[in-house]
C-alpha cells in the first residue's frame, strides 16, 4: 500500500504514543497492586500511588485519542449509519467532525482555564505543579487537530482516511 508521508508520519508517532501508553499501563498496574500489597500487609498506604496514577491515565488517554480518531477505531454505533443513503452518510460524516471540532475547542479553551488559574499549584502527595499532570494533552490536541485536517479530505470526497472500507482501493492497493 503507497502511504502518503503525512500517513507515514502519523503511524510512526502513533507508534510511539503506544509505547508510552503501555508504559503507563505497566506502572499504573505496578503501583496499584503495589498499594493494595502495602495495605493489606502493612495496613498503611502511600499517598502519592493515586496522584501518579491519574497523572499515567491522563497520560494514556491523551495520546490514545488521536490515534484512535486516525484509525477510526473509536466506538461508534453505526445501526442507523449503516442502512442510510449516501447522501445521509455524508450529512452524518459532517456533523461528527463538527462535534468532534466543537468538542476539541471546548477542552482546549477548559485546559487554558485550568493552566491559568492552577498551572503553578502544586499537587498534594507529589508535590509537583498542576500543569505536570496534563503534559500529554497539547500533545494530544495538537495530532488531533492534524488528524481532523487529514481527514477533512473524505468529507471533501478527495480521498477515504484509514479506516474506511475504501481506504485501501483509495490509497492505491492492489
Amino acid at each position: 500500500m503507497n502511504k502518503s508521508k503525512l500517513e507515514a508520519g502519523f503511524e510512526k508517532v502513533f507508534a510511539v504514543f503506544l509505547a508510552i501508553q503501555l508504559t503507563c499501563l505497566i506502572f499504573i498496574t505496578v503501583l496499584m497492586f503495589g498499594q493494595v500489597i502495602v495495605r493489606e500487609v502493612f495496613n498503611t498506604g502511600v499517598q502519592w500511588v493515586y496522584e501518579m496514577s491519574c497523572m499515567l491515565q491522563v497520560t494514556m488517554v491523551w495520546l490514545g485519542v488521536p490515534a484512535l480518531l486516525y484509525k477510526s477505531e473509536n466506538i461508534t454505533i453505526t445501526i442507523l449509519y449503516n442502512v442510510t443513503p449516501k447522501l445521509i452518510k455524508r450529512i452524518l460524516d459532517v456533523l461528527k467532525y463538527i462535534v468532534i471540532v466543537s468538542s476539541v475547542v471546548m477542552m482546549t479553551y477548559g485546559y487554558v482555564l485550568y493552566i491559568k488559574e492552577l498551572a503553578l499549584t502544586k499537587s498534594p502527595a507529589l508535590r509537583i505543579p498542576n500543569y505536570l499532570f496534563f503534559w500529554a494533552f497539547p500533545f494530544g490536541i495538537f495530532m488531533i487537530i492534524l488528524v481532523l485536517i487529514f481527514k477533512t479530505k473524505m468529507i471533501l470526497g478527495i480521498e477515504n482516511p484509514p479506516g474506511t472500507p475504501d481506504h485501501e482501493s483509495s490509497m492505491g492497493a492492489v
